[in-house]
């Protein structure tokens, strides 16, 4: 059996035998994955993800290929025709689509190809789109603080990527109504599907988390008092602000809190300063890890007395589920 997918991330062959070990950026998740089904099955893969390049870059062995593909612009369709001809050429049985938050589910929705396919669902775009849910209870001054002067008239920063949202969301309602086949895990995005799209079948599939989360057993005598740890503060429905509004509010009755937070914070973007800025106010209240691979995460978590996550909204997180693991 040959399965092509499409993917929002780009992995090198060796990440994706390794099964995402020392990966230390989003999605190992998913190299766990398709490392998983490369040891268990004989089937061959390919992987597929839009990227930086002028012409479709090929890479990989007899098991797993990898493609990177122009994206091009939007609105000409150049990325989606390109996707198609991939198809052709690669002759997959089966398409899996990993989430809605890029074109790809296009591709059967207006019946560019006739391999069948099925589109898992990782976050969900008209939701996200809103304006409540993507800024919380951010005032209008915090969206403007979160932005760098040159950001706006560059098509960068926040508001712009806000608007791209709402882009997604038109497409991503496209995709589930042109769509027959999909696989999520909660009963929200069940939910959400029957909503746009009654006559799909939907199928349920648990996540398959990384491989370290299964060896550790989380335990209070070896765990800090009153650390907190944080994952993933680079976009403001994940509620960064809320939580580091929330130990301010501790640090009186708490003096030894601390929030550690994991994950990548961009030193250039103007929402990225913002955050910066509000973690240097609380001083030794708040540190940033940085990006952190599975054993590395594994490890603050046991050292941690609780995990956050202050999302406005989200879809089961795999970093909620992975914390949950070590319980």
């Amino acid at each position: 059996m040959r399965i092509l997918h499409f993917m929002n991330a780009l992995f090198s062959i060796d990440q994706l035998r390794s099964g995402g070990k020392g990966i230390n950026t989003a999605g190992g998740w998913l190299t766990a994955l398709l490392g998983r089904m490369l040891t268990d099955t004989t089937f061959e893969f390919a992987c597929a993800s839009f990227g930086k390049t002028r012409r479709v870059q090929a890479y990989g062995n007899d098991r797993i290929a990898s493609f990177v593909i122009p994206k091009g612009w939007d609105k000409s369709g150049e990325g989606l025709r390109r996707c198609r001809d991939l198809v052709n050429e690669w002759e997959p049985d089966l398409i899996h689509i990993h989430g809605t938050e890029e074109a790809y589910g296009l591709l059967t929705a207006r019946g560019m190809v006739k391999c069948p396919a099925v589109v898992s669902l990782q976050g969900l775009m008209g939701p996200y789109s809103e304006w409540y849910r993507y800024f919380g209870n951010a005032k209008l001054v915090d969206v403007i603080r979160m932005h760098r002067l040159l950001e706006i008239p560059a098509f960068r920063g926040q508001w712009i990527m806000f608007r791209r949202f709402g882009k997604a969301a038109k497409r991503e309602r496209e995709i589930i109504a042109g769509n027959r086949f999909f696989m999520g895990r909660t009963a929200w995005d069940r939910a959400y599907i029957r909503a746009l799209n009654p006559s799909a079948q939907y199928f349920h599939g648990g996540e398959l988390l990384r491989e370290a989360f299964w060896h550790e057993q989380w335990n209070i005598g070896r765990a800090r008092r009153h650390r907190i740890i944080f994952t993933n503060a680079g976009h403001p429905r994940k509620g960064t602000e809320t939580l580091l509004d929330a130990v301010k509010l501790l640090q009186p009755h708490f003096p030894d809190i601390q929030v550690g937070i994991a994950g990548g914070i961009s030193r250039r973007s103007g929402y990225g300063r913002y955050v910066r800025r509000r973690i240097e106010e609380l001083g030794h209240a708040a540190i940033e890890l940085g990006q952190l691979n599975a054993e590395e995460m594994v490890k603050e978590l046991a050292n941690s007395h609780v995990f956050v996550s202050p999302s406005f909204i989200d879809n089961s997180p795999n970093a909620v589920c992975e914390a949950q693991l070590l319980v």
